[in-house]
């Protein structure tokens, strides 16, 4: 069994701040996800789950099992 450790953990008063802000890096919230962006062109999403830790520890956790390979 192969287990993706590689994870996306944010900060949610963070992204708010970026949110907030009109000069770069800035972000806005679309829909319950967040977007960033450093260039002012792309902009990366942060989906509201990235900001939860015990969801994305739980074991059998819909995050989880996503990133469980056989």
């Amino acid at each position: 069994m192969r287990i993706d450790v590689h994870s996306h953990l944010n900060y949610l008063p963070y992204l708010e701040y970026l949110a907030g802000r009109s000069a770069l890096p800035k972000g806005v919230l679309r829909g319950g996800t967040y977007f960033t962006s450093c260039t002012g062109g792309y902009e990366h999403a942060s989906p509201i789950t990235h900001t939860d830790v015990d969801q994305k520890l739980r074991p059998n956790g819909r995050l989880g099992d996503r990133h469980v390979h056989p």
